[in-house]
């Protein structure tokens, strides 16, 4: 076996293997934590909203219209902040072994390719994330529904839905494309600084923040628009380039864990 192939698979298998079992504690206990604080956002998001839509008798109020769960309008922000939250945080974490120069010379010097060892943790850190997120998420939210639809069998109590009523596909996909750039950036962040990942990279991208606000987007309407999804050329050019963007963050940290590799070798 050549150490330096490109990618072979029961390799990359091994090694994903050997990732997932050195941190399964401590992200059971991520994930464990991430449900018990979606249970209380589910539980609390509930109790406070549902009693407003009945009188004090008990009576459903008669001017009552909606045909979706009225939790969704409050559930919906403060899920998406938990989800980029969670999303940046363990993108930030993917060099959290390589904090020290001795731990970083051992991953390095782990017996299987840069590409193999980048797309074991992406695989981590990423899509995994989003996965166990949404677990989380549906598991806590059926509880909610199992708890509430008997105690209040007139409401339309239902799973959260991504799109629905107050949010669209077409609303939905730059959300994610948002998420998706800001976690990228965490990544990248990680690779250059795995120290203080999370704090050096918010101070960047602060100062980035500011820059474009009060410079790179000063002469656009870009936030200035009409409710609703644009389908205009600038706004399609502007989302192609935010996703071409977030691959341009992937392929830097994937670069970067590469010139490492060159660095502590030498």
């Amino acid at each position: 076996m050549r150490k330096h192939d490109f990618f072979r698979y029961e390799r990359f298998a091994g090694y994903l293997k050997k990732l997932f079992t050195e941190s399964w504690r401590a992200n059971l206990v991520r994930t464990v934590l991430l449900f018990a604080t979606m249970l209380v956002v589910e539980l609390w998001t509930a109790i406070t909203i549902y009693p407003n839509y009945y009188d004090a008798e008990g009576k459903l109020l008669t001017d009552y219209r909606m045909d979706y769960d009225p939790a969704f309008i409050t559930l919906w922000p403060i899920l998406a902040f938990l989800f980029l939250a969670v999303g940046c945080f363990m993108s930030s974490r993917f060099l959290h072994d390589g904090q020290r120069k001795s731990e970083r010379i051992a991953m390095l010097t782990t017996p299987v390719s840069t590409f193999e060892n980048w797309l074991a943790r992406w695989i981590l850190h990423v899509p995994a994330v989003i996965v166990v997120f949404f677990g989380c998420l549906y598991l806590a939210d059926a509880l909610r529904v199992a708890i509430f639809t008997p105690v209040y069998p007139e409401l339309p109590i239902s799973l959260f839905k991504i799109t629905g009523s107050n949010y669209s596909l077409e609303e939905v996909v730059p959300m994610f494309i948002l998420y998706f750039l800001c976690t990228s950036l965490y990544l990248l962040g990680g690779v250059f600084f795995p120290r203080r990942a999370i704090l050096t990279t918010s101070i960047v991208l602060f100062f980035v923040a500011w820059f474009y606000v009060f410079i790179g987007f000063s002469s656009l309407d870009f936030f200035n628009e009409e409710p609703g999804y644009d389908y205009s050329p600038g706004k399609l050019l502007m989302w192609a380039y935010l996703c071409v963007a977030t691959l341009f963050c992937w392929w830097l940290s994937y670069r970067r864990l590469k010139e490492l590799e060159v660095i502590d070798r030498l």
